[in-house]
């Protein structure tokens, strides 16, 4: 199909959440099911999101990793760079045991996931 999806100029620091060109890249040039993979990373993250902030509060560091992994995982096939970012981070973190730095970087997380909800919903065209 003829669908190009118009992208926003923005500045590298608040690059936008969702990058059409690389979704489709990783679908293998298929649109469609550049949506569909970005349709099921959507329709995901309400319960990672929960998943994982539970697992922060219970301090139960070992299921946190796993959902914070899984997650990493699903956001491999769509283009969803600071989504991605922000996952691998808190991954790193977890596994370095660095405890410090999990609250910061789970608020960053929260952050983008709730950004690429919100985008998401606001463009129809995906």
């Amino acid at each position: 199909s003829n669908h190009t999806v118009s992208i926003d100029k923005v500045s590298e620091d608040s690059i936008n959440p969702i990058q059409w060109e690389n979704s489709i890249k990783l679908a293998g040039n298929n649109h469609n099911l550049a949506r569909d993979m970005l349709k099921g990373l959507v329709e995901s993250l309400k319960p990672a999101q929960t998943k994982i902030n539970q697992t922060y509060t219970q301090k139960d560091l070992i299921a946190m990793r796993e959902a914070v992994h899984h997650l990493h995982g699903a956001c491999c096939y769509s283009g969803v760079l600071p989504l991605k970012t922000a996952v691998a981070q808190l991954e790193t973190a977890i596994s370095k045991n660095e405890q410090d730095k999990l609250n910061f970087l789970l608020v960053e997380l929260n952050k983008e996931i709730n950004r690429l909800q919100q985008f998401y919903k606001s463009h129809p065209e995906y």
